[in-house]
């Protein structure tokens, strides 16, 4: 990754040269991946190579931060002191990471006491220990430093758009930013136990890993606070974490652990409704593992703009402050599903860890799981099973739509791609099958022997390989070699006969993904048959699965009226197409003890177009028991789009409750383009409000949809309606938007400003994308609001704001304006973040595509792309090393200290 002051000249050379030497390779072959659909991009961009892990010289035994955080400055300054341990003998030089900081100066501090010389080039710190170490010596180092993180520690606070957002310093360290805040060996494949003094400003307090040793004035500055915590088992460098703000603490105690909640004054009655659910979770993760919580405390800081949902650090999981929520919003929103997300990688990310990023799947996967299983156990197998179904939406959506990869692959550009829908939702949905594979009974026995004998420890995917074979007998390399290690998943075609001669059902079973992209041409899967005859008895038959085609003949007493096939979804990781009689579809409709069976038969019937269908659905709609297939039967009455079915819905928006029922409904009424009895029943909803703010906010999406006389006005109207993370106004702007009126780009252009909170500048971000592209090829008027539109999002790119910047990538890729292009590449070229990176990248390359003549010159574009980034990067390099070089040539290196960079 670096390049040593030997090589200067040679770098120059290539660094003028690269672009000529790569454009002419591409021209002359520039290959396309085989096996890609039209739509589907390889996951890593040509020329990625595989990242192993890390190579060790000592073992970490523990390290010590004694910080000051200085808010004015957006600074930390302070001393590491880390213990560690040689591997091997013959140890002359300790390299740490250390990004964007100034070393001041390094120390041995045991086995003797000397200053210590070392080299640091911006990222690297290498410290010279004076002498060949040998195997097993215990050495501990000190680090002065000082820095103005950019990443991994975040300063946020009051400024003129935000007046009243509250002054707090938070961390976040996964992938590879702790390196930022404090020097380390920032790698998961060394575990340390770790302790933090830190100085805030009075009255703040500061939050860290495990237990609280000491807390009050801080003896070098009565202004300030000191506090001081530690945690005694060792975790991976990425979990240290602080949090530093003017928190109200509520305090709660499971089994003699307390159990926190650290929020915003004003917000504890909010705390308790968002994240009372804990104390069970805790409860039900200790019993399923066998395993109680094995550490000291359990906090949860909610903080201010962070950039994730949650961060699972060890014993106190930072998360962001928009899921607090009131009242009105608890109709139907929750945090629980974010809260036992955290909460189970106290277990699998914490106490187990990944070895590398190239397994994080074994935190991610697991914890997703485990979410599913507390929600199993807390609201019953439907809502599991309605859960595992988003999940799996989730996956092939994007193995669909953007690329396909192992779930394990070590070929990626950066770490953090890997944090996508292969590695939480199909990890999660690999899980489910090896519960499938294995029964409840012996799935549980595996996974509280892995956790147990591998607590501590750093994992990879063998480990779980070999801690189910010892503790079932069961080898499952097979299992893992399709599921994880292989690419895709079945695509399966079934058809249904009855054959009344023989009395047997016929069940031709056909897989028929394409192997050309490395998905395996055949899984061995064992499925479960459901048949049921018209005296109500159920006949079941498990088979497995393991050629490109089987043909079964079934035994079943009389003519089933219902055929199931993977009854109770072992396998979500699949697309399936059933083809039998219309009258098996509606009876699964009504007959199905599974909820996803008749979620299934709503689709179905809804196709089949009849007014025994629009009947079958209107009952559902009304009567089932599960608001998952009401939702389902909402969305296929309004896909019928006759008159009929838009009745069923009227009735339905009229006489239903549960929030989720009527916001599908609300939905499927926004699907009836110029219907004046839908925008009737819509513009009264959104005139006289809803209990829901979700469902009020789809009745003024709807509203514009659905379109009409009188639509821009009301709408207008119900712009000042506060809201919960301004959900309404979201929906307000949304259905602006859908109205296809020019009139709306002023109103959006000012709904995105700063000031205004997030959420309403998301949903104006968004807004200004799907007005543009409709005004664009508009009259004058329009064309000038649809390059107004786009000019505002290209400003957007830069927003301080990352979800902001997040949003205004995917809606310049949305609108598709190739002009925008310029400033995606100029955020390519300057954005910190790697995921900004990946993504101003992505719709830079979209924008490419409507004009590009052929997939060779799309590759030819962005390996071109690459070469001028490598450049940069090279040039930027070498401009650091030949600082450094002078500096040192200057000054020498006897003194100690180093010529840094910085």
């Amino acid at each position: 990754m670096s390049v040593t002051t030997r090589f200067p000249r040679l770098v120059m050379t290539l660094a003028a040269s690269v672009l000529v030497l790569v454009f002419v390779t591409i021209a002359r072959s520039a290959p396309v991946d085989a096996g890609q659909s039209k739509d589907r991009k390889p996951f890593a961009r040509a020329g990625s190579a595989a990242r192993y892990g890390r190579d060790r010289v000592v073992d970490v035994r523990h390290v010590a931060l004694d910080i000051r955080l200085d808010f004015a400055k957006k600074a930390v300054v302070g001393t590491m002191t880390a213990e560690v341990r040689a591997i091997n003998g013959g140890l002359r030089t300790l390299p740490l990471d250390a990004a964007e900081m100034r070393i001041k100066g390094a120390r041995l501090v045991h086995p003797e006491q000397a200053e210590l010389t070392f080299r640091h080039d911006g990222h690297d710190l290498h410290l010279d220990l004076g002498k060949p170490r040998g195997p097993g010596e215990l050495l501990t180092i000190a680090v002065d430093y000082e820095a103005t993180p950019r990443r991994g520690l975040y300063f946020v606070g009051p400024d003129e758009a935000y007046p009243d957002k509250p002054l707090q310093a938070w961390t976040q360290g996964e992938d590879e930013d702790s390196q930022f805040w404090f020097p380390c060996w920032d790698y998961p494949n060394d575990k340390a136990s770790f302790e933090c003094r830190v100085s805030v400003p009075k009255p703040m307090k500061a939050l860290s890993n495990g237990r609280l040793i000491a807390s009050g004035d801080d003896p070098k500055d009565p202004e300030r606070n000191l506090w001081h915590w530690r945690i005694g088992i060792p975790q991976v460098t990425y979990l240290a974490t602080l949090a530093a703000g003017d928190f109200a603490v509520v305090t709660e105690e499971w089994k003699g652990i307390p159990v926190s909640y650290w929020v915003e004054p004003g917000r504890e009655e909010d705390a308790k409704r968002s994240l009372g659910n804990t104390i069970h979770m805790l409860g039900f993760f200790s019993d399923w593992l066998d395993l109680k919580y094995p550490y000291e405390k359990y906090d949860q800081v909610c903080v201010s703009d962070f950039l994730f949902g949650g961060m699972e650090n060890t014993t106190a999981t930072t998360l962001t402050d928009t899921t607090l929520h009131d009242a009105r919003a608890h109709l139907d929103f929750s945090s629980d599903g974010l809260v036992a997300h955290e909460l189970a990688h106290q277990w699998f990310g914490d106490l187990l860890t990944c070895r590398d990023w190239s397994h994080a799947w074994l935190n991610e996967g697991f914890a997703t799981y485990f979410e599913t299983l507390w929600r199993e156990d807390f609201e019953g197998r439907d809502a599991a099973l309605y859960d595992l179904h988003g999940t799996a939406q989730w996956y092939l959506g994007e193995d669909r739509d953007s690329y396909r990869r192992p779930v394990v692959t070590k070929v990626y550009e950066q770490s953090i791609d890997l944090f996508d829908g292969h590695l939480y939702g199909k990890g999660a949905l690999v899980l489910h099958a090896l519960r499938g594979e294995l029964g409840d009974d012996l799935f549980r026995k595996a996974m509280r022997h892995y956790v147990r004998s591998r607590a501590g420890t750093v994992v990879d995917t063998h480990d779980l390989i070999d801690a189910i074979r010892e503790a079932t007998g069961r080898d499952l390399e097979w299992f893992f070699d399709q599921w994880v290690f292989g690419k895709g998943y079945p695509e399966l075609t079934v058809k249904y006969d009855w054959e009344e001669a023989t009395g047997l059902a016929r069940i031709d079973v056909a897989q028929t993904q394409s192997s050309d992209d490395g998905t395996p041409a055949v899984f061995r899967m064992s499925v479960n048959l459901v048949f049921l005859d018209a005296d109500g008895r159920w006949t079941r038959y498990r088979v497995t699965l393991d050629e490109r085609k089987s043909t079964l003949f079934l035994p079943v007493s009389t003519p089933p009226v219902m055929f199931r096939f993977d009854a109770g979804h072992d396998f979500f990781a699949k697309s399936l197409e059933v083809e039998k009689p219309d009258a098996l579809w509606l009876k699964q409709l009504v007959a199905d003890p599974d909820v996803l069976g008749r979620v299934e038969a709503a689709a179905k019937v809804g196709k089949l177009g009849t007014d025994a269908a629009r009947a079958a659905l209107q009952r559902s709609l009304m009567k089932d028991e599960h608001y998952g297939v009401q939702i389902a039967a909402a969305e296929a009455l309004g896909a019928m789009a006759t008159d009929a079915a838009r009745d069923a819905l009227l009735g339905a928006f009229e006489s239903s409750e549960h929030p989720k029922t009527r916001l599908a409904v609300v939905t499927a009424l926004g699907e009836l383009e110029g219907d004046r009895q839908a925008a009737a029943a819509l513009r009264y909803g959104l005139e006289n409000g809803e209990p829901s703010y979700f469902v009020e906010a789809e009745c003024a999406r709807s509203v514009g949809k659905v379109g009409g006389k009188g639509a821009f006005e009301a709408l207008v109207a119900a712009l000042p309606r506060e809201s919960w993370r301004d959900t309404v106004r979201a929906g307000v702007l949304e259905g602006l938007a859908a109205l296809d009126d020019h009139r709306a780009i002023p109103i959006l252009l000012e709904h995105s400003e700063r000031g205004r909170s997030q959420g309403e500048r998301r949903a104006a971000i968004n807004a200004l994308a799907e007005l543009g592209k409709v005004l664009k090829d508009g009259d004058d008027d329009e064309v000038e609001g649809a390059t107004a539109a786009r000019t505002e999002l290209e400003a957007l790119l830069f927003d301080p704001e990352y979800r902001v910047q997040q949003s205004a990538i995917r809606a310049l890729k949305a609108l598709g304006d190739p002009a925008a292009r310029d400033a995606l590449w100029k955020l390519v070229r300057t954005a910190l973040d790697g995921r900004t990176r990946r993504d101003a990248r992505e719709a830079m390359d979209a924008l490419y595509r409507p004009a590009a003549k052929n997939d060779q010159i799309d590759a030819m574009r962005e390996q071109l792309d690459d070469a001028r980034e490598d450049a940069r990067a090279l040039r930027e390099r070498i401009e650091k090393l030949e600082k450094l070089v002078g500096e040192r040539r200057e000054g020498g290196r006897g003194d100690g200290k180093s010529r840094s960079p910085h």
